[in-house]
């Protein structure tokens, strides 16, 4: 029979381990793993003409959090562009959302889903951990549109709103068939490199270990580089500057969206770490 002091070291132990960022789990299991949170503009800050703007815009949603750095409605690409994205995403009901890790590290993701969107049918969404060398994916229906933040696992590092982040959307766009966006956004700040691919190759991204390359303006404690340029048209600053026009590095480095509309087939796949495919935007 336990004693009174070996029960309550059982149950702490149980609290504790409840407590902890639990793994991601088999693309089956994920389903009701975990809850997403509401994307929040003050918290994640916003990509200027990324997919989770667009999406805004075209659906007329109203975001929450204080009022987003004011844009202009995003102008549809001319007609001939937009019919060969219609005849690519033309079938596609729902998309994969890949995360594969490659950093030689283990690393945390969540998922914060955008206003008023549709949820994601199967996958994690709540706070995870991925391990090295593993891959863990989402899938988005028509509707859709969120992030997916990503930081290191281990230690005092935690989600605070300054990490790398993976930007989607799977909306109409001006009247059109229902067309997915990914970007990679460095405006909060930076945790991870992370790139996205899909069948046309490199789509947005960008993979250097910005840590080692410069002095970080504004170190969070928790594993993220805060960005001092998140509200602003430019230009990066020095410390993100390695990625300008690769991957968000302030909030209207519009040229980071290439990935609008030009993916065939039904997954992409963001890659992190500085072993993942290189996006030839990357200004070196």
């Amino acid at each position: 029979m336990l004693t009174k002091s070996a029960v309550l070291a059982v149950l702490a132990f149980a609290s504790a381990v409840m407590a902890a960022p639990q793994p991601t789990l088999s693309p089956v299991a994920r389903a009701a793993a975990g809850k997403a949170e509401t994307f929040d503009h003050v918290k994640w800050g916003l990509a200027h003409g990324g997919a989770i703007d667009i999406a805004e815009k075209f659906r007329g949603v109203k975001p929450t959090g204080t009022k987003p750095v004011e844009a202009p409605t995003p102008t549809p690409t001319a007609a001939p562009d937009l019919a060969n994205r219609e005849v690519k995403e033309r079938g596609a009901s729902q998309w994969t959302i890949s995360v594969v890790n490659r950093l030689g590290r283990d690393i945390m993701t969540m998922h914060a889903l955008g206003w008023q969107a549709s949820p994601p049918i199967r996958g994690n969404t709540g706070q995870g951990v991925l391990r090295n060398g593993e891959s863990g994916s989402i899938v988005v229906p028509q509707g859709w549109h969120g992030n997916i933040p990503i930081v290191e696992s281990g230690g005092i590092r935690r989600f605070q709103g300054d990490e790398s982040q993976i930007e989607g959307s799977f909306v109409q766009q001006g009247g059109w068939e229902y067309i997915l966006d990914i970007n990679v956004s460095y405006v909060t700040g930076f945790s991870v490199p992370i790139t996205c691919s899909c069948d046309v190759g490199v789509i947005g991204g960008c993979n250097k270990w910005l840590w080692d390359m410069g002095r970080c303006p504004n170190d969070n404690g928790v594993g993220s580089c805060k960005n001092p340029e998140r509200d602003s048209r430019g230009p990066a600053n020095a410390f993100f500057k390695p990625c300008e026009h690769a991957a968000y590095t302030y909030a209207y480095d519009d040229e980071a969206n290439t990935g609008n509309g030009i993916c065939g087939g039904d997954t992409v796949t963001c890659c992190v770490g500085t072993d993942c495919p290189r996006n030839p935007r990357q200004p070196w």
